[in-house]
């Protein structure tokens, strides 16, 4: 791509961008492992975007405040309903 750009980061840099720019990542090169943190902000329907949910464990965990922000929907309808 002629409009791509290479950024080189050191271990402990932090790259934040909006998930809606087209991104990737080259095979890793070096030992350790690559972290990520996904945040993003809308409406509460739009909630889960990928198939990912909250483990009973964490929910456990949660003040009821908290739970309102991780899970605020207890059901979430799916095309397949799982």
């Amino acid at each position: 791509m002629t409009a791509s750009k290479e950024i080189y980061l050191k271990a402990g840099d932090g790259l934040l961008f909006v998930d809606s720019l087209c991104h990737g990542s080259a095979k890793r090169t070096n030992k350790g492992e690559r972290r990520i943190v996904v945040y993003r902000y809308g409406p509460s329907w739009g909630f889960f975007r990928h198939p990912y949910r909250p483990s009973k464990d964490l929910l456990s965990r949660l003040s009821k405040f908290q739970k309102k922000i991780v899970m605020p929907h207890q059901n979430v309808l799916t095309p397949n309903n799982k």
